[in-house]
């Protein structure tokens, strides 16, 4: 279900209305397709079920995307060491060739609210920016943003189970928008879980990279991690310059970002760092829109608000409030979406460890 939420979310940023299914738009036959199933009979090195990818599975299975899914891209942001950021982007540039202008202008969403691409025009391409993995024992974060880059790539696949009608959604949501997936946000960190220490919560270097942001950064305990100044680990580093480009962009409108965690089920929007500092009012109701139709759509157990008010604690230097206040993004999500009650065990608290609950999720 939450591949659904998340998809329909991303839909409110299109704001147009989708014409009815178009055959001869669709040119299902002349696009590649294929099928290739991952070796999942190796089990997970640190005790997570075969249906869980390693990281180099998690690879395999990009690169395989890459050759079977048409609106993909993927680009490497080079780091240190010997694994990239990998970014996916999707965006359906054939199909959006053939449609008609947008129905209803950018400027009647509460999606363009916030400061990025003030310059942007009507006709800047909306751009939805998702993070996962950031740390890196939240194994089920970075599975559940490549399941929604797989489930996209579906309505490009004869050989899938979707069917005509879904496809047709889904290709012209990508012919509307770019989704820009980085899925494996911290792979220093995830190299960690998987060889050495499967609690592990930072960076290889020993940086927490939720809390090495720029806005408030190191104004929580001193145990937080935090790094010596904002931006200071490489991965967030890499990572900022690199959102900081996209919502600047004139030809694109950078107005939704949502950082995918695990560990409890609870969405937030901002303040992270603060309990009783709510956004201006415009954008709080943009934000409060956006939360409750998670609700809406299936998400009804989730708390939501911010994190300073229903996390029962105060967060610094996150990159959501770094992303709204910073980079001026209009709406930005930090999902949590699964939390075991068992929270006696640190991988596994934040994994679902059942393929049945896995699948649901």
């Amino acid at each position: 279900m939450m591949l659904w939420v998340m998809a329909l979310v991303l839909l409110l940023v299109v704001n147009d209305d989708a014409p009815a299914p178009a055959p001869h738009m669709l040119n299902r036959s002349e696009r590649k397709s294929g099928t290739v199933e991952l070796d999942t009979t190796r089990p997970h090195p640190m005790r997570l079920p075969a249906y869980y990818s390693t990281m180099d599975e998690t690879m395999t299975e990009v690169r395989r995307l890459a050759t079977t899914c048409p609106p993909l891209v993927v680009d490497s942001l080079p780091l240190t060491g010997d694994d990239p950021l990998v970014v996916l982007r999707l965006h359906d540039a054939d199909l959006a060739s053939s449609l008609p202008p947008r129905a209803a202008p950018m400027d009647r969403s509460c999606y363009t609210q916030g400061r990025a691409n003030k310059d942007a025009g009507l006709d800047a391409l909306p751009t939805v920016l998702i993070t996962a993995g950031l740390h890196p024992r939240e194994v089920f974060a970075t599975e559940l943003a490549l399941g929604l880059v797989r489930w996209l790539c579906a309505a490009y696949d004869q050989a899938s189970a979707m069917d005509a009608a879904e496809a047709w959604s889904v290709q012209y949501m990508l012919a509307r928008m770019e989704l820009v997936v980085i899925p494996l946000a911290n792979p220093s960190g995830r190299r960690v879980v998987e060889e050495t220490d499967a609690c592990a919560r930072t960076s290889a270097a020993g940086i927490d990279l939720n809390r090495n942001w720029v806005f408030r950064h190191g104004k929580g305990e001193p145990n937080e991690a935090a790094g010596n100044k904002p931006l200071s680990a490489e991965e967030t580093r890499v990572l900022f310059d690199y959102m900081s480009v996209l919502t600047k962009d004139p030809e694109r409108n950078g107005g939704l970002f949502v950082d995918i965690h695990s560990g409890v089920t609870e969405v937030y929007i901002p303040y992270d760092s603060a309990s009783d500092v709510l956004p201006r009012r415009k954008r709080a109701m943009c934000l409060y829109e956006v939360v409750d139709t998670f609700a809406t759509l299936g998400c009804g157990a989730c708390a939501r608000g911010s994190a300073g008010v229903i996390g029962n604690e105060l967060v610094f230097g996150t990159a959501a409030d770094t992303m709204f206040v910073t980079l001026g993004v209009s709406v930005p999500l930090a999902v949590d979406a699964y939390g075991a009650p068992d929270k006696s065990d640190c991988l596994l608290r934040s994994s679902a460890r059942y393929e049945a609950k896995y699948s649901s999720v």
